[in-house]
């Protein structure tokens, strides 16, 4: 991990490598494991994924965030519930963020991060793929 994590309240970024949906990653033993995942591994030994919480899911909902204080073990129901309690996800983008995201010279991983959605689902926006009825 990239030093000591900062105060609770703040996210702390991977500034590494990230996968195209805008996690944190990088090289381990032959592998390419999630930041997140790792550094809630390292960080939160008192809430370990299990089989009935397998995934490590985010409070402050950025995929780029590795601050253990954001992180937790939870279920697929648990992200389904959570995205939808916050607004997360594609629904939430106006016809003018997704004018913004094609006129944009920022990364895919910027806007990603900017507007809390997956790199992946920048660039459908950018190729056209998806919301093709916005010009």
């Amino acid at each position: 991990m990239p030093g000591d994590p900062p105060p609770g309240d703040q996210c702390w970024d991977w500034t590494a490598s990230t996968s195209t949906r805008g996690y944190g990653k990088f090289y381990m033993a032959g592998t390419t494991p999630h930041a997140h995942i790792v550094a809630h591994r390292i960080y939160n030994p008192h809430d370990p994924t299990t089989a009935d919480k397998p995934f490590v899911l985010h409070w402050c909902d950025r995929r780029i965030c590795v601050q253990p204080a954001h992180l937790h073990a939870g279920t697929p129901a648990d992200n389904v519930r959570e995205m939808a309690e916050r607004e997360r996800g594609t629904n939430k983008l106006t016809a003018d963020d997704v004018r913004f995201i094609r006129s944009s010279t920022l990364t895919g991983v910027e806007l990603a991060n900017r507007f809390g959605v997956a790199q992946s689902t920048i660039s459908e926006i950018r190729a056209r793929k998806t919301r093709r009825h916005l010009a």
